[in-house]
């Protein structure tokens, strides 16, 4: 409705995302691109679809700002959160969320000792729903950073997933969050608590620690 979608023309680009899928053996039906620079220079690209066939979606601003090796580094991360059924997961961590929320709501709004504890004599819906408000934060908050810890978790392992490829993620994600003037250097423990992303330089971290420990590796299956 708000953009436009149209099907990536016919090229290199074009053959090596559908060879890409193939290699990971995900059927994906086409690859559209969308003109999502007409709100904003976020450049971005995602896969989507129920059932086998899946979508892939590549922002106009991506094309603009990366080169082919470098959109296939981030189409491979976006391809990882499938392989691994991040999303399904994403949607089952919702669902508990939601359901430990409607669980605690049923607990205390329909409890008279509840009121009582606040000095209210009486039942009231309407007084019970501030008073949750108030009394769910802290546990809402907590909730919030676990859901940040997984999301976080899935972020790595989708960088993984897409240096064990063979592709730069790094130089990629180095031109997305420049180019997009993203927050590069955030405080860990402020970036834990509040985004759901870890930041450029938590992941180049994470990235070269993967790489470090894959050479370790394969230096000690030399030697023996």
């Amino acid at each position: 409705m708000f953009n436009n979608f149209q099907k990536l023309p016919e090229g290199k680009l074009r053959n090596d995302i559908m060879d890409l899928s193939t290699k990971l053996n995900i059927n994906v039906g086409d690859v559209y691109c969308v003109d999502g620079s007409k709100r904003s220079q976020n450049a971005n690209a995602y896969v989507y679809g129920f059932g086998k066939e899946k979508r892939i979606v590549v922002y106009d601003s991506l094309l603009e700002q990366l080169n082919d090796d470098e959109i296939l580094a981030i189409l491979a991360h976006e391809l990882g959160h499938y392989k691994k059924n991040h999303g399904s997961l994403s949607i089952l961590l919702q669902i508990v969320t939601m359901g430990i929320y409607l669980f605690s709501l049923s607990q205390t709004i329909y409890s008279i000792s509840f009121y009582k504890s606040f000095g209210f004599a009486e039942q009231n819906i309407g007084v019970g729903l501030c008073l949750f408000s108030y009394l769910y934060q802290p546990f809402g908050s907590a909730i919030n950073v676990i859901s940040n810890v997984v999301q976080r978790a899935f972020e790595y392992q989708c960088d993984k997933y897409s240096l064990e490829l063979g592709y730069d993620i790094e130089q990629a994600l180095i031109l997305m969050h420049v180019n997009n003037v993203y927050n590069i250097i955030v405080d860990k423990h402020y970036s834990r608590y509040y985004n759901s992303h870890p930041s450029l330089m938590e992941r180049l971290e994470k990235i070269e620690e993967t790489r470090t420990k894959k050479e370790f590796i394969q230096q000690r299956i030399k030697q023996d």
